[in-house]
């Protein structure tokens, strides 16, 4: 059994915008439900765990799940202040009879069903997977004045993007270690990582940006207008 965990709980405030970013409008639609419709057209995934902020806990049933006709949110969970608290949330409302748990940020929008799949696939084989891209510049390690230490090789570095999959015990183990030690982790693999679990990288799609920005939502319109064009 495989439940997917959105995150959505994020304020925008680096988007500039007066709503909270997982309800900001892409190309008409509030990028949440975005989201949502790729991930519930992947057919592995079993259902959905939804995480909202404590303002949209009540509205966002009616507002979007029915409005938008989502069905397969089985729960919408109640997010804390941090990315962290709020995945931990969603995680933690799991069913027991999950195996795998899969993360995807909200503002994400532009993943597809099909890298999604490609993503479960591989975590059944190698147990923890997130998809990375090679970064485009040049990327240089600092000292912390700012002087160059060394210019690192881009084809051993990787830019990591969600969904990340993992066996939900690793991952709920991951997080319990990380709370109670007060680490606090950028990704799930981060945290993973710390149990000395190992964490494949494959191949992702630089079209799955994430959205922080309204440079980041041009973006995103531009890349949707350029896939409903005929080929």
């Amino acid at each position: 059994m495989i439940q997917a965990i959105v995150p959505a709980a994020g304020s925008g405030e680096r988007l500039g915008s007066k709503i909270e970013k997982p309800y900001v409008l892409l190309a008409g639609i509030p990028m949440v439900v975005q989201t949502l419709r790729a991930l519930e057209s992947v057919k592995e995934i079993d259902s959905i765990v939804l995480v909202v902020s404590r303002r949209w806990q009540k509205r966002v049933r009616r507002e979007i799940l029915e409005r938008y006709r989502i069905e397969r949110v089985a729960a919408v969970v109640r997010g804390g202040a941090t990315r962290m608290e709020s995945v931990y949330a969603g995680l933690s409302s799991l069913d027991q009879r999950t195996q795998w748990a899969l993360v995807h940020d909200a503002a994400r929008p532009l993943v597809t069903s099909k890298e999604v799949s490609r993503l479960i696939q591989s975590a059944r084989r190698d147990g923890a997977v997130c998809p990375g891209i090679i970064p485009k510049d040049t990327t240089k390690r600092v000292d912390e004045d700012n002087w160059v230490k060394k210019t690192l090789d881009r084809c051993r570095l990787r830019a990591v993007l969600t969904p990340q999959v993992f066996r939900r015990d690793i991952l709920l183990q991951a997080y319990e270690r990380a709370l109670a030690k007060g680490y606090s982790g950028t990704d799930e693999a981060s945290l993973v990582e710390r149990l000395g679990v190992k964490v494949k990288i494959i191949e992702g799609n630089p079209e799955n940006i994430k959205i922080t920005t309204p440079e980041d939502l041009l973006l995103a319109e531009a890349i949707l207008k350029k896939r409903k064009r005929p080929s």
